[in-house]
């Protein structure tokens, strides 16, 4: 075969910069294999590592989920353990260290039990000057004064007449599976006064200005409490008033009181 002929106007190559020594076929395989061998046993290990690390993860998570499912109730609380939305016990829970499955399996609705208060002192009691004195307010009273209905409040007595009264009441939960069956416990509050206010138009109701005036306040105590109590226990709440509280005794409206 005859040499190629070199093109008049091709530039001549330069040296080889590097030379590649094919060595023995046999010694590339043996080092191929152990380098092959040494990489697999490198990502074996690593993946023992991760799977471990997952494992101590997953123990530790279940551990967390199932803690969630205990709960301290405090000396003044109460409430109710649920299951799926249902209530599982029969008495409430008391005092200590509960359990329970944890969330959203179960649950716990937990409240506080005792010294809760309710106020309706201003139901029954006009709008008045904060600035001015309760002497004061009696000088400025004039028989043209009148009260304003959905402003000032009053009570209606036997005979007519009108009165103001202030109360207000300490109340705690007896029966946790009552109350939390009938009442959210951001209501409760609420039902506590209502069983008030008919409690004071009932007693108010049933004497004269004079009676009202003239009774000693903790007999009237006595008969708001046992009237606030019956209809409580008439919606069988589970709540029961500890105490009935009048700030000040009864009074006519202003005018009157001039006059006595």
């Amino acid at each position: 075969m005859s040499d190629i002929p070199k093109h008049p106007n091709e530039e001549p190559r330069r040296e080889a910069s590097a030379k590649f020594v094919l060595q023995n076929q046999e010694d590339t395989t043996i080092d191929l294999q152990q380098a092959m061998d040494t990489a697999h046993k490198s990502l074996a290990s690593s993946l023992t590592l991760s799977f471990r690390a997952l494992q101590l993860a997953m123990i530790v998570l279940v551990g967390l989920y199932l803690v969630s499912g205990f709960r301290t109730v405090e000396d003044s609380q109460t409430g109710v353990g649920t299951f799926f939305g249902s209530i599982v016990n029969d008495h409430g829970l008391t005092p200590g260290l509960q359990t329970n499955w944890p969330p959203p399996i179960g649950g716990f609705e937990i409240v506080s039990a005792q010294n809760r208060e309710a106020d309706i002192g201003h139901v029954f009691r006009p709008r008045i000057d904060a600035r001015l004195t309760h002497e004061q307010r009696l000088t400025k009273a004039k028989s043209s004064d009148g009260l304003v209905p959905g402003r000032d409040g009053s009570l209606i007595t036997s005979d007519g007449d009108l009165a103001h009264i202030e109360i207000s009441s300490i109340w705690e939960i007896v029966d946790p599976i009552q109350y939390a069956n009938s009442i959210p416990d951001s209501q409760g509050n609420l039902f506590v006064e209502l069983a008030l206010e008919k409690a004071a138009v009932h007693v108010v109701g049933q004497l004269t200005l004079e009676e009202l005036l003239d009774k000693p306040l903790e007999e009237l105590r006595s008969l708001l409490h046992n009237h606030a109590q019956a209809s409580l226990n008439t919606l069988k709440c589970g709540i029961r008033i500890s105490d009935v509280i009048l700030p000040s005794e009864p009074e006519p409206p202003l005018f009157i009181q001039k006059s006595y």
